[in-house]
């Protein structure tokens, strides 16, 4: 493992050293953290992921992988970093950044993977202006700082909306792939848990979509389509679901490989899979999966 000089550690990042509890141990353990960063061709993101990276660098991160041409200029800020060319020369913990323009602003995913693999999605509501990216990019920023120095856990979700400058981390508009922690007190649950006792021994499956009022229904597969493996019928895919979700009658809540590999025709569009560990008389347990572009698999919420 590379350890950072004190004598250049405090005269290049002290101002971490000055918050409470991280000291030299705190940013050495910022150091020894690798970040692959990503995005898609819009303007927004490219300025943003450039943006975050240079926040990171700045701040004293030690190992980055960036497919851009302004990644070797980083350097200049550190001549600490480690520039990696491939994600099997980043070190482990390493989180994963994409970002990706959307209609209402931005989204940024965050995929730390390590011993404690956990994930983040923040939704940022405002315009595509230079400002507003750079604002983005440390936005990220922050959040990877505060998770790796411990000052504060990584969120499931961070809905950022600028046009409401007096509450900014608050957005009216429901997060279009995030359901939330408690599913049982949603009008929605009743219908699906229903279906998972009536389907019982065999598996329930079916979608939930959001309608333009943006209330969420479900849709339920023909009971034919509820056998072992879930299979759903393609016209179910014809409007993009919020969620696809099944049962397990035998009582877990972890994929099966045929979960796992499931998707949709376009792999980058995959919804997120809701899995219900059910009985015959109620639904036991659930768990949330999200897809993961950049870790490649399926990640949840829960450990």
């Amino acid at each position: 493992m590379l350890v950072r000089d004190p004598s250049h550690l405090y005269e290049r990042h002290g101002r971490q050293l000055l918050v409470t509890g991280v000291q030299f141990d705190g940013q050495q353990q910022l150091f020894a953290l690798g970040a692959a960063i990503a995005h898609d061709t819009s303007q927004l993101c490219t300025i943003a992921a450039e943006a975050a990276a240079r926040y990171l660098v700045g701040a004293g991160l030690g190992h980055l992988l960036a497919p851009s041409a302004w990644a070797r200029t980083l350097t200049d800020i550190d001549p600490e970093l480690q520039l990696a060319d491939t994600q099997a020369n980043l070190p482990v913990p390493c989180v994963h950044i994409h970002l990706r323009q959307r209609p209402h602003g931005a989204e940024a995913e965050l995929a730390w993977l390590g011993d404690h693999p956990r994930s983040c999605l923040l939704l940022w509501h405002s315009s595509s202006g230079v400002a507003d990216a750079v604002a983005l990019g440390g936005a990220v920023a922050q959040l990877v700082l505060d998770a790796s120095l411990g000052l504060q856990p990584l969120p499931a979700v961070v809905a950022i909306n600028l046009q409401d400058p007096l509450n900014p981390q608050h957005s009216s508009e429901a997060p279009a792939q995030r359901l939330g922690d408690n599913l049982p007190d949603q009008p929605w649950w009743p219908t699906v848990e229903q279906a998972c006792r009536e389907a019982w021994p065999t598996e329930a499956a079916g979608t939930l979509v959001r309608g333009a009022d943006g209330a969420v229904t479900v849709r339920l597969a023909p009971a034919s389509h509820s056998s072992q493996h879930f299979v759903l019928p393609s016209e179910f895919l014809t409007v993009p679901p919020l969620a696809v979700w099944h049962s397990h009658p035998s009582g877990g809540t972890t994929l099966s490989a045929a979960d796992a590999a499931w998707s949709v025709h376009d792999p980058k569009a995959r919804p997120v899979q809701l899995v219900l560990a059910s009985s015959a008389s109620a639904i036991a347990d659930f768990r949330v999966y999200y897809y993961s572009a950049l870790a490649g698999r399926w990640l949840s919420e829960a450990p």
